[in-house]
């Protein structure tokens, strides 16, 4: 019989999963937009490298390739946008993805 610990780490990796997904929607979502309105690559930029950066530092630590999932989009991804791959591991972000994201929709 399984007691109270096995459920505990199911409901964590469940809840850290999210964190995935959402960044997952940020990026494609901004990268539609910056397609569609055809200005704001350094926003896109500086929001791919604050969502790697938050990947690095989160409980359950999320590489790029691990958020991306797609090996195809992450291929596009680093060659549209080099920078938050180079400096994720090294260099704190200025802002939160969410700041950037504000100043999109300005």
């Amino acid at each position: 019989m399984e007691g109270p610990e096995p459920d505990r780490k199911e409901a964590h990796l469940e809840i850290q999963d999210h964190f995935r997904r959402n960044a997952l929607i940020i990026i494609s979502s901004m990268l539609r937009w910056w397609k569609d309105s055809g200005k704001g690559k350094l926003l896109v930029d500086e929001i791919i490298h604050s969502i790697f950066f938050l990947g690095k530092i989160n409980t359950a630590p999320y590489t790029p390739e691990k958020i991306i999932g797609d090996k195809e989009m992450l291929v596009k991804l680093r060659e549209k946008f080099p920078r938050p791959f180079d400096y994720y591991l090294s260099h704190v972000p200025k802002r939160s993805p969410f700041s950037c994201v504000m100043d999109m929709t300005r």
